[in-house]
Formats: structure tokens, sequence, C-alpha cells
């Protein structure tokens, strides 16, 4: 996304901050929605009467997955929704709570069974358990007992999270009336403040090894239940932690490094904006709004058949893995009707457009300060998050991410990406932690690491062995690229280090183009790993990685730059000019329909460009819905750029008014020509913002060569049925009402020669005198090959045209197959053909006297004229300068 422009004209500018139709109600039913959705097609597709199968895709069903479903049940029937699939949703909750192991069940799920009782009428004298026995109710009490894990917490022995997650188990058994005189419950709610009000910046470190990820968020929301026990350290913390997060999510997810991220990450957008909202936690409740709000559309393209398709390709950490597919999609529906509630309990605001959720910023957000532990958040002309914390995986490293785009392999301790990798044997050794020093300016982070660590800490004493040494590296944004120096200092025998490498993964419909540059003996290569398990990340698979390898030695510099394909939106894709311009672009670019977006700001947001040919394809001529257009435009963020092919509408010449719409509000214009820059801005008055370009339109002789007749001007006129002719003219393209063809006409019927003949394929109404060098057919739009073919059977084409346009497409037919025009004073035909155009004048008899003294020689010099013409018009050359063009306006605006 690529938040562009600001708000400072009063037009359709000033509209993109606030979404007109998402409210915080509204989004609640769109969640309750989705959950219901998928809940039936679980139903349908794996657990008829949601009765979850004993084993799934060759892994056992637990009780996490069991609680789950009783707790996403409890909590619709909460919000009203007593039935799913016909299916009464209590009394199916309550079964599986009955049937839970009490010896399995523990932690999360105690919590989930617990408060799922409670919601549904608690154990003691609730009606629905009228049929538990006494050996049901005590198997209940064991099933929503967890106190047994606190002497592991004492111990260290789990994630400090636990110390949350065991404390929201005792306050659901407290609930319950189920915990005893002798309990801890005060102390872990003491310990909890005490914890929360110690942390500076509100972020938890869940192992003490500056290990910040999504489970800072998470244990806030674990908390939430009981915040109001917790003396306003909950809440201060929070408010701190969504203060930064505004500016760390991602569209892929709230954290997008670390544990649990991918779906659960997209989901936590959904949360923190509930919660947010809910308890009025924050200043910018829209932008809240409206990053749940995207988040919730994405998440509808991660279910199917009622799962979670987080483990096809694409993978989650193995903890998460497809033996836990069931309990996962049941964990994400029950975040997101927890989110359905908190949401129906907001005051009412409008959510933030695409362009507004993700707006623009370049940060460097610290956890803590002591041990440089943060993350440098940059939206932009390129965005990325680079996380500088401690961790276990290759997930944790200091390596840039913004899913689709920025991504590293899921779960891996030896496929480094984006980083240096020392390799000795078997073992790969890499940065790990937070820098030992760290400097950020706007659009530059320096950075220091000390060490080289083996990340499997499984591989034996010499293995976990850190090499001695250092990476010093400066990260900075230049334009839209991230480009990294980085030198890297190794105090190691060189004998013992096989390479040192750079790895930079690629996603399917994101290319990068990739430049690694060093001084010392090396190899780059890209590498196909499609298909490829390892090569997976939490959002999708990797399908090239660009690698450079590089000889060991004591001391290396080196630098790589990395540029994300430029995304456009094409108002007229698969036309023949769009196609022509953005094919020698390459993987530089990544193309889509436009016309199936106009109405959809949040896939739009995907974009960085909207590309605009002709505004009356898009919008037509209606001036409300031109409006409507530009509002959504402006909604998702993307550069509007014009190429302005007409001056009006040529099927609406009296619409002009909405080409005055477009002119106020394009953000970047390309020209075919000065001439042409000159007449728009004297006829139409652009925003103060709008940047202009003159980029001439490209030639047409890949397209027409490939026709060209083999026995040239005879066979295409005998093909054609024409008499042949020592000197034969020809008016192609369809009529114009600044196209003259009747003084062609003339000037061919008054011309004193009898080796001229004129072919005129472009008739109306015009007058034919009775003269058998003039041969005109009524104008129809011809073939492709029937086209070419009265062009190769031209000595020269004819251009009567009088002011009034911007351009002609048929300067592009001469200039690519080496036709000579001849061409009236019509400035842009001066300007685009050169010395390619035997200019005549204006007047019918200008062009009689033209045609009287025409010598072989003239046409020859205005064809041989063509080739410069030709070269400077190539697509190649035309795709380089209006790439340059938006990279610019992308970057400066």
């Amino acid at each position: 996304m690529v938040p562009y422009g600001s708000d400072t004209t009063t037009s359709v500018r000033a509209l993109p901050t606030r979404s007109l139709t998402t409210t915080p109600a509204d989004l609640a039913d769109q969640l309750l929605e989705l959950a219901v959705e998928v809940l039936t097609d679980l139903d349908s597709v794996h657990a008829p009467g949601l009765e979850l199968p004993l084993v799934y895709g060759g892994h056992r069903v637990g009780p996490d997955a069991r609680a789950d479903l009783a707790f996403t049940l409890g909590l619709l029937h909460g919000e009203g929704v007593t039935t799913v699939a016909g299916i009464d949703g209590a009394e199916v909750a309550l079964e599986i709570v009955r049937r839970l192991s009490g010896a399995e069940t523990h932690s999360f799920y105690s919590y989930r069974a617990a408060e799922t009782l409670d919601r549904l009428g608690g154990i003691d004298d609730n009606p629905r358990l009228a049929a538990w026995t006494d050996d049901d109710v005590a198997n209940a009490e064991l099933v929503v007992d967890s106190s047994s894990m606190l002497a592991l917490l004492d111990e260290g022995k789990l994630p400090k999270n636990y110390a949350v997650v065991l404390t929201r188990c005792e306050i659901a058994r407290r609930a319950l009336r189920r915990l005893p005189d002798d309990n801890r419950l005060e102390e872990l709610l003491a310990t909890l403040t005490t914890t929360f009000d110690g942390l500076s910046t509100g972020w938890w470190d869940d192992f003490g090894g500056a290990n910040f990820d999504m489970y800072t968020p998470d244990v806030y929301l674990f908390a939430e239940p009981f915040a109001s026990e917790l003396d306003g350290a909950w809440e201060r913390g929070l408010r701190a932690v969504l203060r930064d997060l505004a500016d760390v999510a991602t569209p892929g997810g709230a954290v997008s490094w670390g544990r649990s991220t991918g779906a659960l990450g997209i989901v936590m957008n959904v949360e923190l904006g509930a919660v947010a909202l809910a308890r009025d936690l924050t200043d910018d409740r829209a932008a809240w709004l409206g990053r749940a709000e995207l988040a919730t559309r994405a998440l509808r393209g991660w279910f199917e058949g009622g799962v979670v398709t987080a483990h096809q390709h694409k993978m989650t950490m193995d903890y998460r893995g497809p033996q836990r597919r069931l309990q996962m999609t049941l964990d994400l529906l029950g975040k997101l009707v927890q989110a359905a509630h908190e949401l129906r309990a907001a005051e009412p605001v409008d959510a933030a457009t695409p362009a507004g959720a993700y707006p623009a910023v370049d940060r460097l957000v610290v956890f803590e300060p002591a041990r440089n532990a943060g993350v440098w958040t940059h939206r932009g002309a390129v965005d990325f998050v680079l996380p500088l914390v401690g961790g276990f995986w290759v997930d944790c490293s200091p390596a840039p991410r913004w899913p689709g785009t920025f991504e590293v392999p899921v779960d891996t301790q030896t496929l480094v990406s984006w980083l240096p990798a020392i390799h000795s044997g078997d073992t790969v050794r890499t940065l790990s932690g937070p820098p030992a020093d760290l400097a950020h300016e706007p659009g530059r982070l320096e950075v220091r690491h000390e060490g080289f660590h083996n990340l499997d800490f499984g591989g034996g004493e010499e293995a976990t062995k850190p090499i001695d040494g250092s990476r010093t590296a400066t990260y900075r944004v230049e334009g839209r690229s991230l480009v990294v120096d980085e030198t890297l200092s190794i105090r190691a025998d060189p004998a013992t280090i096989d390479a040192v490498t750079v790895e930079i993964p690629e996603v399917a419909g994101r290319p990068l183009a990739v430049e690694f540059t060093t001084d010392h003996p090396h190899t780059a290569t890209v590498v196909d790993v499609a298909g490829m398990q390892a090569h997976r990340s939490f959002w999708n698979e990797h399908v090239r990685v660009h690698e450079l390898v590089v000889e060991p030695a004591a001391s290396i510099d080196l630098s790589w730059k990395v540029t994300p394909a430029l995304r456009v939106a094409s108002s007229a894709l698969g036309h023949w000019y769009d196609q022509s311009l953005y094919e020698p672009m390459g993987d530089r670019v990544v193309q889509a329909d436009g016309m199936a977006l106009l109405d959809d700001p949040a896939t739009l947001s995907e974009f960085d460009v909207f590309h605009l040919h002709w505004p009356e394809w898009a919008a037509g001529v209606d001036v409300d819905r031109t409006r409507e257009v530009i509002a959504n435009l402006r909604a998702a963020g993307v550069v509007i750029l014009w190429t302005q092919h007409n001056r009006v509408p040529h099927l609406f010449p009296n619409a002009e008014e909405i080409y005055r719409i477009w002119t106020a509000e394009a953000d970047a214009v390309i020209h075919h020509s000065h001439y042409g820059r000159a007449v728009m801005e004297a006829e139409y008055d652009y925003g103060a913002h709008t940047r202009h370009a003159v980029i001439a339109h490209g030639h047409w002789g890949h397209r027409l060569e490939p026709l060209r007749p083999a026995g040239g001007k005879a066979e295409a006129e005998a093909v054609l049925g024409l008499d042949p002719a020592p000197i034969r003219l020809g008016i192609v393209g369809a009529p114009r009402t600044q196209k003259d063809v009747q003084l062609a006409i003339d000037a061919v019927h008054a011309c004193s020669r009898d080796d001229i003949q004129l072919c005129v394929w472009s008739l109306v109404d015009e007058n034919v005198p009775d003269d058998p060098r003039i041969v005109a057919v009524p104008y129809s739009m011809a073939d492709h090959g029937t086209y070419a073919r009265r062009l190769f059977a031209l000595d020269a084409l004819v251009m009567p045209f009088r002011e009034g346009m911007l351009t002609t497409g048929t300067m592009a037919d001469a200039l690519g197959i080496g036709l000579p025009t001849i061409a009236s004073n019509w400035g842009y035909l001066r300007e685009a053909l050169g010395d390619a155009a035997i200019h005549y004048g204006d007047t019918a008899e200008d062009l009689t006297d033209c045609l009287d003294a025409l010598s072989t020689d003239q046409l020859a010099a205005a064809a041989a004229a063509t080739e410069a013409g030709r070269a400077a018009t190539d697509w190649s050359v035309i795709a380089d300068a209006t790439l340059a063009f938006l990279d610019d306006v992308i970057v400066n605006g």
C-alpha cells in the first residue's frame, strides 16, 4: 500500500479519510456471519452435527479443538446466535464440555471450557445440566482446574504469558464457584499488576531474551476479562502498545515476525481494533476500525470447507502444525466472535479507508531501550518492518518483513533470509537478538551485531558455539528500494568456513529486482524453489530465492538492493497500447484489471498505481459516477496516473466535464507531446499536486511488421484489388471531426499529376468526384490484417488534420513501418513525426501544390527519417520513461 498525497484541495481528494458504510456494529455483524459460515461448512464437510471427528487428516483431534468449538458456540449463543446449521449451539457446547478429558484439558482450554459453562448458566442449579451425573460434574471440575501448572510457572518452565493464562483460569473457576479457599488468585493478580506496571514501554518479554512478538498484545487480550482487577496497569500498558502497533501493524498481521503470526496475526488486527474501540483505548478509533475491517475481508480467503488454510501452500510453526488444524480453525473463530462482542459495545464511528488505516510512517519503535530491542517500521514508497528482537528461529531474525513482499521461511533454523549466513559443514550461523548499537534517522537505520550464532540449539556444543565477529549494516530507503550496505568481520579460520551467503526469497505475484554487489569472489544466481515445503512462510509459498555466495574472508563488504515490482491496476488491461507499454517492463511491474476493482477500495489498496487511459471507459460520462470512482481511488490510496490520449471523449465530445474532474484529480499525467500538454493546460485546470511528463506514443511496428507481405506493395495492392499506382497515398483510421478527408479528396482532384492514386478508407459523407485517381470506401472497422495490408500498399500516408485533437495513432503506424507522411501543420504531427513528415500547410490548395511538387527523393528522405523516430518511440524506451516517471511520482509526490 502506498498512501499518497495530502488532502489540501477542496475536491474529491478531500474525501479519503473515512468509509461511509462500516461502523463497529456493521463489522460485528460481518464477523458473526463469517464465523457461522465457516462452522456451517465444517458441519457440512467434516463434522456432521458439529461432532468433531476422532482423527482429522491423520492426526488425533484432542481436547484443545473440542474446547475451542465449545467456547465459540458459547460465545455465539451470547451474541444471540443460538443455532448453527440448524443445530442448538448451547446444547452441543455443553455436551462437548461434559465429554472433555479432565486429565488432558489445561491452561487455555481450561478457561475456555470454564467460561463456556459460566456463559451457559454455570454448574450449580443449571437446568441445562439436569442430565449430568455427579461424575460429569466432577470431570468438569477437573477440566476447568489448571492450578497444578502454577508450579511449572514458578519454576520458569513455562513462557511468561502463562501467568496471564493461568490467572484467567482461576478467575473463571471463581465465577463457577469452584475456586478453593486455599488459592493463589490474589497473589497472581498482584504479580501481574506489578509486571504490567513495570513494562516501561508496555511491551512484554515472554522468555526474558528480548522476545518481543505478538504475544505482547496477546497477553493483554488474554487478560482483558479481568483488566479491572489490575489497578489500571493493563489499560496503561495496552494504550502504549496500541500506539506502537498503529505504526507497526501490516495488513498481514498486527505483528508480522516471531511466533504464531499469519492467520492469527491478521485476526489480531480485528481483536485489537475491537478492544481499542470498546474500551476507548485509542485516539484514532477510525484507523483501528479500518484495520479490523481490512483484516476481516482478508480472513475470508483463509478458510475453505470449514477449516483454515494456514497449512496449504504456506505454513505455521511446528507446534501449530497440521496436527492442530481443527484447533486453529476454531481458535480463530472464537477470537472473531469475541471481537464481535467487543465491537457491539463500541461507540459509533466510521471506519478509516484503507489509505487512512495504514498511513505513511518512518519510526523506530523501542520495546526495551537498554537492549536496543525494537522495530523499524516504514510505510511509503516501500513498506516493511525490521524487527530487532531475540528469538529461537529465523522468524525472529532481524530481517525485513511485509507479508506478500518481504518474507522469511517459517520455523527454520537454517534457511536464513535477508541476512548474512556463515556455512560451516552442516551448521549455519547468522545474527541473533537485538543489535549492540543502532541509530535511526528518516529513511535510514544503522546497526551493529556481535557474533554469528547457530539458531539450532540441538546440534551439540561445538555446533552451537558462536563464531566471533561482527556485522555492521546500514539499511536505507532509496526510492522504491531497500538498500543494505554491510561489512562482516569474521574472526575465525577461513578454512573452517565453506561460504557466506545472502538469500532473498520471492513470493509469487510480487517479483523482486535484486542487485548484489561485492568485490570479493562470489557467485549470484536465482534458485527455483516453487512447491518446496521448506520455502514457505506464514502467508505464502516462495517461488524463487535470489542467492549470493561469497568465498570466506576475514572481512567482507557487500551490498544488496531490492526493488519490489510496481503494482498497477489498469483501466485498459489487454488493450494493445497498455499491453505494448507494460510488456517491456517485465517483472518490474505486476498488472491487474483495474476496471474490476473500481468499487473495491480494499483490493485496490494492494496496488501502487491506477492507470487511467480513457476516462469514459472507467466511469462513463456521468459526473456523479466519475466522482464516486475517484473517491474510491482516493480511499485506496493509489496514485492516479492518466495517459491523456484524447482532449475530449471521441464519442461524447460534449462530455468534457468529466475530463475537467479527472484533470483536477489526477496525480500524474502523461502527455504524448509538448504540444498536447500546452493544449490541455490551456483548456483544463489541473490540481496543484499534479505531476506532468511528456512521453511519446510508442510505434506499432511490432504489431504490423509481422504482417508485411513478402511481395511488398505489389502483393498488398493485389490482395486489396487495387490497380497498380506509381505513388499511392492513403487515408486510414476512424473518421474524426478534425480529420479533413474532403480537403484531401479535393486536393488530389485538383492535382495535375496522373501518377498519384489516393485511397480513402475513412469515408463518411464526403463528396467524391468522378476521378479514377481516387478510390474511396465507406468507413468500417477493418480487421488487423486488412488494416496492415492497406498500409503496406501505400507509398505515403496523408494526415489532413485540423486543430482540436491531442494525438492520432496513425503516426505510430507510419513510424512503425517506415512509411512517410504528408501532413498538415497540426502541431502534434510536427512534433511527433519531425522530418518523417512532408508538411503541406493547411488548405486544399496547399496540399495540391505539395502533391504537384512531390518527388520520390522527398518520399525517400521522409521514409529514412522514420528510423530515428522509430528508435525514439520503441516501446522499451517508452516503458523505461513511464516507469521512471511513476517511480518519481510515488517517491516524491
